[in-house]
């Protein structure tokens, strides 16, 4: 028999790192930044405790089971279902339990976002001078940002030691601002990304600006990732153009 029920605060931290540590790929930070607030649902399997789903609003965004109790990954599922109320799952790729499970119950798929999981080391050519951004700069970020950042505190975030706010500028105009950031503290992945202002898109400072990134990653001895909407073409182009290869999606199924 299957149980799902809400789990102790106190055992999220442990419960997710046995998943996240062990997949082939980073986690996505896009999805990491919803699993955040998403309730946390333990499962057990005839008495015994076999792993884990969160759901925030009806949508499932990870799953993991003991590799024990892999086979039983249907039943446990249809639990999960029926208990949650889940209608939809967030589902990265090469997350291949939860793949399967929605698989299994033959849910519409389709994908909502490219996972850039790997690069190659070339060296763009560029004309912007980059600089770590500091607080007094706060108010020539938002002039860039257009809305990619959600409000000041998450200005204030990139500021801090773990994580970083890079401004880019082509002479003495600031176009672009660049983030680096550690998506779970048990991997060693950190995700990049960057705004273009508006007024200075298509001249190719977004690969340029992804390109530093990379490369200050791999400078730290970090694994640097990314993200981007399957609605985002620029941004894709700007990531391939760095270096970054796409084999991963991000794919939301929904029950039919």
């Amino acid at each position: 028999m299957t149980k799902i029920s809400t789990a102790e605060l106190s055992s999220r931290e442990s419960l997710r790192r046995e998943c996240l540590i062990n997949r082939p790929f980073g986690q996505e930070s896009y999805l990491e930044s919803i699993a955040k607030t998403a309730a946390l649902k333990e499962i057990e399997l005839g008495g015994t405790k076999c792993g884990y789903v969160l759901v925030k609003d009806e949508c499932i965004v990870e799953f993991f089971l003991f590799p024990s109790c892999e086979a039983k990954v249907r039943e446990v599922m249809v639990a999960v279902v029926e208990t949650t109320g889940a209608k939809t799952a967030l589902c990265q790729s090469f997350d291949v339990p939860l793949r399967a499970a929605c698989e299994g119950f033959s849910w519409d798929s389709k994908p909502v976002g490219f996972l850039f999981r790997e690069f190659d080391k070339s060296l763009l050519g560029s004309n912007l001078i980059a600089k770590l951004a500091n607080q007094s700069q706060i108010p020539e970020v938002l002039s860039i940002h257009d809305g990619f950042f959600d409000d000041e505190d998450e200005i204030c975030f990139y500021l801090q030691q773990n994580a970083r706010l890079f401004i880019y500028r082509h002479g003495e105009t600031p176009v672009a601002c660049g983030i680096v950031k550690q998506v779970v503290e048990c991997r060693n992945d950190y995700d990049v990304g960057m705004v273009v202002a508006p007024n200075e898109r298509g001249k190719g400072y977004g690969a340029q600006v992804v390109n530093h990134l990379k490369h200050f990653c791999i400078a730290q001895g970090w694994n640097p990732i990314a993200g981007c909407s399957v609605d985002n073409p620029a941004s894709k182009r700007s990531l391939e153009r760095a270096g970054f290869v796409s084999k991963h999606q991000l794919i939301k199924f929904t029950r039919s």
